[in-house]
């Protein structure tokens, strides 16, 4: 059985930038939304973690590129 998240942890460049909870509720979708503006040009790594009672489930890294 797929137990949803309780928070979610999105790192930039490693460093803990926010923290969310979220809907916990079975059946209950769950969206994630975090507006990143304003960034001075560089490369920049995201990466988040979705947290329940279970564990940590990391994701993938997305990298993106501001010039």
């Amino acid at each position: 059985m797929i137990t949803p998240g309780t928070y979610f942890h999105l790192y930039e460049n490693d460093v803990l930038v926010h923290v969310q909870a979220l809907d916990a509720r079975l059946g209950s979708p769950q969206i994630i939304e975090v507006p990143v503006t304003d960034k001075a040009a560089g490369t920049y790594k995201y990466r988040g973690d979705l947290v329940n009672s279970h564990g940590t489930r990391k994701t993938s890294v997305t990298v993106a590129r501001v010039s």
